[in-house]
């Protein structure tokens, strides 16, 4: 930060550029989390019975829940709140580390390079 204001980068653009990561980096980490949520429920019963096989313990006794098998089901609304959600406060993280980033000297940012 201090080396981009030394050489005389805006606070607007510091701004921007915080901004644009938090928003790549949110991205991505919806993009992450919904394929490894998706492979997880598509795989879910097979995971639970390969936990039964090699740890000899069952993830829902069937004698407890009778449940022959784990019921999954994806509801389109969920995941679009929880994306929505997710995508909202990566966008606060990263409008809050901009307006500090932005507000930074850059004799301050500087001094602990």
């Amino acid at each position: 930060i201090g080396i981009l204001r030394a050489l005389g980068a805006r606070r607007s653009s510091i701004a921007t550029l915080f901004l644009s990561q938090g928003c790549v980096i949110g991205l991505m980490g919806i993009g992450f989390g919904l394929a490894g949520g998706w492979l997880v429920i598509l795989n879910l019963n097979g995971l639970a019975k390969w936990l039964e096989r090699t740890f000899g313990w069952s993830l829902f006794p069937p004698t407890i829940y009778y449940l022959d098998h784990i019921p999954t089901q994806i509801n389109p609304f969920d995941v679009i709140g929880v994306v929505t959600a997710t995508f909202l406060l990566a966008m606060l993280a990263g409008t809050y580390a901009a307006v500090r980033a932005a507000r930074l000297s850059p004799v301050d940012a500087l001094r602990y390079e």
